[in-house]
């Protein structure tokens, strides 16, 4: 059996951000559950998660987690929560994870910022002959979510793959530590093969040929810009984090379009009034940073050889290459083909 590759413990150590209860707290919503008792025992404060500066420790998570399933009285709560942390709740990681070369790429990626993401799990990569193993690891005591927690984590990263392949990854096995609960039933249902409890390890397994399949979006020099921006982020002092960088790092969607100040707050838990101040507050603008961000991803893919001036454009989100001319322009003083020759970059459309 060989190892790939996996995370890093120092990176499941890290503070995770209160908003990636997002999910969590949509379905209890839904399920009509007073989630004023979940924040107070866990000594969450309701507002914070709404902050994207505001943190958790360990602790207060598996709090919340465990009274979460208290209060549902469903011990499968895992099972529902971890489909619903799809590839655009990750942002500029979840684009980085889209426009990798192949699934191999892809999660390879994932692990290794895996402090972007909210698994307390360590991770595992692992072929053995013809069969690729996904593998998470308790490397901290996870105490009564661990179940949770893997049922979470393994349902989340089985739909991310799925993502990735806009397509489906057909798994031929899923273990599980622990021994079959009374909801075993729902494991079939959720990952479509056969289930095993008792076996020491939660894991699912896939023919490895899948790992080396091209992805759909697949743009290996984008990609690179993406993983760039997110080792930024994670380098970063996680508790700096404000609206300014959220809205940054959230603004693209996975498909390259630019998302409006409504989803954006929707996404954030704030009113649309309520972005736009605490915007204010913080001395920009969503059109500022719209623009921001805009400039430098030109500025990047316009470092990229393999990219035409008009691909820059439309991957930008501009109708015309004329009207990316004028922007560019505007913001730099420079026109797009000018930049490429002040930086030695090659213009593949001359």
């Amino acid at each position: 059996m060989e190892v790939l590759f996996g995370s890093d413990d120092d990176q499941v150590l890290l503070p995770r951000r209160i908003y990636g209860l997002g999910p969590l707290l949509h379905y209890l919503k839904e399920q009509r559950v007073d989630c004023a008792p979940l924040f107070e025992i866990a000594g969450i404060l309701p507002d914070s998660i709404s902050d994207p500066s505001a943190l958790m420790t360990l602790q207060q998570e598996q709090l919340f987690n465990q009274t979460a399933i208290k209060v549902t009285g469903d011990p499968g709560l895992g099972l529902a929560i971890g489909p619903r942390f799809r590839h655009n709740a990750f942002g500029i990681l979840g684009l980085a994870l889209m426009s990798s070369d192949t699934l191999r790429a892809g999660l390879a990626t994932c692990f290794a910022l895996q402090g972007l993401t909210w698994s307390r799990l360590r991770w595992r990569l692992l072929v053995d002959n013809k069969t690729a193993i996904m593998e998470a690891v308790e490397s901290n005591p996870l105490g009564p979510c661990l179940q949770y927690m893997v049922e979470r984590d393994l349902s989340a990263i089985a739909r991310m793959c799925d993502d990735m392949l806009c397509g489906h990854l057909p798994l031929s096995e899923a273990s599980f530590s622990y021994p079959a609960p009374a909801h075993a039933q729902k494991y079939g249902a959720v990952f479509q093969c056969p289930v095993n409890f008792g076996s020491g390890r939660n894991e699912v397994r896939f023919d490895a040929s899948w790992l080396d399949v091209e992805l759909p979006q697949a743009n290996p020099a984008v990609c690179k810009i993406f993983q760039g921006q997110c080792r930024e982020l994670l380098a970063g002092p996680i508790n700096e984090t404000s609206y300014t960088q959220m809205v940054s790092y959230m603004i693209v969607d996975p498909s390259g379009s630019f998302l409006s100040l409504e989803h954006l707050a929707e996404k954030l838990h704030v009113s649309p009034r309520t972005l736009r101040r605490k915007l204010a507050k913080e001395g920009t603008n969503f059109q500022q940073l719209i623009t921001a961000v805009r400039s430098s991803l030109a500025k990047e893919l316009l470092l990229c050889q393999e990219l035409s001036i008009e691909e820059v454009a439309v991957r930008l989100g501009y109708s015309d290459s004329t009207s990316f001319h004028h922007a560019f322009k505007r913001w730099t003083g420079f026109s797009p083909r000018s930049y490429r020759y002040e930086q030695g970059v090659v213009d593949v459309t001359l």
